[in-house]
């Protein structure tokens, strides 16, 4: 869990964070984000930074 307000990336200020720092695996993993578009955007572009295949990141992104 990330706590805190927003950072510059999809962490917050004190927990700045990469998919690489909570998955152990990541070219084995799945990760389904959903959340506000920009924010899932961010997640999902880290994810595959940390690589994670493409086909393993399931986006659902929401407008308000």
């Amino acid at each position: 869990m990330v706590l805190g307000p927003r950072g510059d990336s999809w962490g917050s200020v004190d927990q700045p964070m990469a998919v690489r720092d909570l998955v152990d695996e990541p070219a084995t993993t799945d990760l389904y984000v959903c959340g506000p578009s920009p924010w899932a955007q961010q997640v999902a572009d880290d994810a595959r930074a940390s690589g994670l295949k493409p086909d393993a990141i399931h986006l659902e992104k929401f407008g308000w």
